[in-house]
């Protein structure tokens, strides 16, 4: 089969229909009109699919064509072109301009060939075939498959296998947030007049996954994952809990993969996971002091790599202390600002599971 694609600006809102039909796939032809940024854009789009379908064995072919947008004429060239042999062909219009997917899906059904449609938020594939309308839900991408289709790499990640059996311990910490926070922050500060003995049951569990040897920070790097990554583990396990299959912690991802250039623009993800082919991230700051407006304008670009579906949420939970001039992280403007884009901010003085789901619930929307 033939796949002739006509591309949009958010080439990830046309993911789920290709990896869905990747066994029927031969060839992909890729339509784009006569514009610089839109050239490079296809020409990248080209080199991963490719490369994506060397990694799988599916040997599919690739090719753009351009053609004059304002220009019937080429547009109809255009058609026969792709439709010069008896290769069954399927039209997609992928989140692309109006008026070349009216003309182009007009030449089409005249010759009584398929017409595609997918809705990236709905996860659900449209086709028109034979004056029929059949519906189908997308199959279902893990991160690695979903970030292969983009170009991009999965360097590193934490193995859920290196943490999972402190998961018991490291929720019960949590079921006891304020008296883990006052542990935590006297053990940090090295504190030697804290009164340690009257939180037995934290510094049991902190002995007990390894933080503590006998109540002492047993290494250096731990004070690390008292820093923030068991905060992590813990909105990790929750998003496990919520009903995400896929789930990546400490996840970093080269946007670059398959540059020819040297350099590589290379991000880490806290929590990163997938639902109905659309990406979720989750940043986890336990942390007192930070820029909100800083973080809402990084994760407003980050999250666009991954197309206008994905969603991220920073979590922010600290001890608010009522001093002149201190002042919150997040401004209700600032809050504002991140409801603009697809961007949403919890923060607490403790982590409470049903506000945190309501925000997931959010990113599945």
């Amino acid at each position: 089969m033939r796949l002739v694609l006509l591309l949009g600006e958010d080439i990830a809102q046309s993911l789920g229909a290709i990896y869905t039909l990747r066994d029927e796939i031969r060839e992909i032809v890729l339509l784009i009109d006569n514009n610089k940024e839109e050239q490079r854009r296809a020409f990248r789009f080209k080199r991963n699919l490719q490369h994506f379908s060397k990694k799988l064995g599916l040997n599919w072919s690739v090719d753009t064509e351009t053609f004059y947008e304002t220009a019937i004429e080429s547009i109809h060239n255009l058609y026969k072109k792709v439709t010069k042999d008896s290769m069954k062909v399927i039209f997609f219009s992928s989140d692309a301009n109006a008026a070349p997917t009216i003309i182009l899906g007009s030449f089409f059904l005249q010759n009584r060939a398929a017409l595609l449609s997918y809705d990236a938020y709905d996860n659900t594939i449209f086709k028109i075939e034979n004056g029929r309308v059949t519906t189908k839900s997308a199959d279902e991408m893990d991160i690695e498959t979903y970030c292969s289709m983009l170009g991009y790499e999965i360097v590193e990640y934490i193995d859920e296998k290196e943490f999972i059996k402190d998961k018991e311990s490291v929720c019960k910490l949590f079921e006891n947030e304020e008296r883990f926070q006052n542990v935590r922050r006297a053990l940090l500060n090295n504190s030697k007049d804290f009164p340690y003995n009257h939180y037995n049951d934290i510094m049991k569990l902190l002995n007990r996954i390894d933080i503590l040897e006998n109540n002492k920070l047993k290494y250096e790097h731990n004070k690390r994952r008292l820093q923030g990554q068991l905060f992590e583990e813990y909105v990790y396990w929750k998003c496990k809990e919520a009903g995400f299959e896929d789930v990546k912690m400490g996840c970093k991802i080269d946007f670059l993969a398959h540059s020819k250039e040297q350099s590589h623009v290379i991000n880490e993800f806290d929590v990163l996971f997938i639902e109905n082919n659309r990406i979720g991230t989750v940043e986890c700051k336990y942390v007192h002091r930070l820029d909100g407006l800083s973080f809402v304008y990084k994760y407003d670009a980050i999250v666009d790599y991954f197309g206008r579906t994905a969603r991220a949420l920073i979590v922010n939970i600290y001890q608010r202390e009522k001093r002149k001039g201190q002042e919150e992280n997040f401004y209700n403007s600032v809050l504002k600002r991140a409801r603009l884009g697809n961007v949403r901010v919890y923060t607490d003085k403790v982590f409470d599971p049903s506000q945190f789901k309501k925000h997931l619930n959010w990113m599945k929307s």
